[in-house]
């Protein structure tokens, strides 16, 4: 059965250039779901830049919804960035703390003065994403 995600996805399958120029997603709880880190004793939000440093590649997988869920979100924002829409990635945390996990994982390609291109999104992705 396709996730919440892919069936968004599928429903928007974009043509170039899409009739949505921009999309806002908040990174805690909409990108990623949020787990509880036992060793530290605290749940893995955006806010505590130290924990999310310190997350194993299993624990940052596992923060945005597992390996499935992580390729199904680098497809839509691939797809997202390929019709030229802008997404802006909101959060109370911090671009620095969830920034390097979507860059690691592939969601996000690179930074460059604030600014990511999509793995081929942060604070703002159009043909590019901020972190």
């Amino acid at each position: 059965k396709p996730s919440s995600i892919q069936r968004r996805a599928n429903k928007l399958r974009m043509t170039r250039p899409s009739p949505i120029r921009a999309l806002f997603l908040d990174f805690d709880s909409t990108i990623s779901t949020p787990i509880f880190v036992d060793r530290a004793g605290k749940w893995a939000v955006a806010d505590d830049v130290a924990l999310f440093r310190s997350m194993t590649l299993a624990e940052r997988i596992a923060n945005l919804g597992g390996s499935k869920r992580v390729e199904a979100l680098r497809r839509l924002l691939q797809e997202l960035v390929a019709a030229e829409v802008t997404l802006h990635i909101i959060s109370i945390g911090y671009g620095c703390a969830f920034g390097p996990h979507l860059q690691e994982l592939g969601i996000i390609a690179k930074t460059v003065g604030g600014t990511a291109a999509a793995a081929s999104a942060a604070e703002s992705v159009g043909p590019r994403v901020a972190a």
